[in-house]
């Protein structure tokens, strides 16, 4: 009896006489490649058959591009054009910050010479608004510092009202300055019926807080430093002990 030949036979033999097929558990995975390229890189320089073989798909214009090395270029140009973006923005903060330190000294010399604690806050609040670009600014002290002293002449002091002096004395307890923006309540205990969109906040010892505000509400973000209101802070609380003390030695 014949037996007749099985089909599996024949495709193993026309498998055999052209290109084997390549197992693909036996393949390479991307990881794989990458990692044996970077550790051979002349291997491109030393097989050119297969740099010529490689195209690269440009996905900004549907295309593949001319070679590895025109991909190569425009990598570099991109990764040059921002290096060079981050470096004018370094620039501009670093001429800003300049620009800040020197309106904040010509700030600090003027006040020096303020002959009272009224005139020195009056002239504190008006170079805030004229200088520094502040639409609100509050120094919110607790009853005992306002009440029977002469601060409350000067146009920038409030009394803290007692239904809100719980939310003053919580952001009182706060050692650094706070920029961003405030919940309604607080906004209410240290602005009134004022709504800024950002606020910068700084304690004053144990005698108030200073508050400046803005209608912008990406003036005084988050992550911008405090370190300019917290030395203006320490300035105003130097004033404002010397004169709680002079009214201590009155009373």
């Amino acid at each position: 009896m014949t037996q007749s030949k099985s089909p599996s036979t024949g495709s193993q033999t026309r498998r055999a006489a052209g290109k084997p097929e390549a197992d693909p558990g036996s393949m390479a995975t991307p990881d794989q490649v990458i990692t044996y390229l970077r550790m051979h890189p002349g291997f491109l320089a030393e097989h050119p058959q297969v740099l010529k073989a490689q195209r690269l798909h440009d996905q900004e214009h549907g295309k593949d591009t001319a070679s590895l090395l025109q991909r190569q270029n425009q990598l570099l140009r991109a990764q040059l054009d921002e290096q060079q973006q981050q470096l004018q923005q370094l620039s501009s903060a670093a001429r800003s910050n300049e620009q800040l330190l020197n309106r904040w000294h010509s700030l600090t010399l003027e006040l020096m010479t303020s002959c009272d604690t009224v005139a020195f806050l009056d002239l504190l609040d008006a170079r805030l608004r004229a200088d520094f670009a502040a639409d609100y600014v509050v120094l919110r002290l607790l009853d005992a510092q306002v009440d029977g002293s002469d601060l409350q002449q000067a146009k920038m002091v409030h009394a803290a009202s007692g239904e809100h002096l719980p939310e003053l004395q919580q952001m009182l307890q706060s050692r650094h300055a706070y920029c961003g923006r405030l919940i309604a309540d607080k906004r209410e205990a240290v602005f009134g019926e004022d709504r800024p969109a950002s606020v910068a906040l700084v304690a004053i010892e144990q005698l108030g807080l200073l508050a400046i505000g803005s209608d912008d509400p990406d003036r005084y973000a988050p992550g911008m430093g405090g370190l300019f209101i917290e030395l203006l802070g320490k300035t105003v609380a130097w004033q404002l002990q010397r004169d709680v003390e002079s009214y201590r030695k009155r009373a």
